[in-house]
């Protein structure tokens, strides 16, 4: 009986900790970044950074 009110209850709680645990481990780019210098074993988060910051700096240098 209590497992049937407590379960249901707790599947929210669950979720939002997964999900949180989830972003948290995509967004771990920094260890990657310390430990691999290959570029052909980059993580696909470190590709993503290293396309997002080679657009920044190009759109700050076309703006000078």
């Amino acid at each position: 009986m209590l497992f049937k009110i407590v379960l249901p209850l707790s599947m929210p709680i669950l979720a939002v900790a997964f999900l949180m645990y989830a972003v948290g481990y995509w967004n771990s780019w920094f260890a990657a970044s310390i430990y691999l210098r290959s570029e052909s074993k980059y993580p696909l988060q470190l590709i993503l950074r290293n396309i997002l910051l080679s657009t920044k700096i190009s759109a700050e240098t076309m703006n000078l």
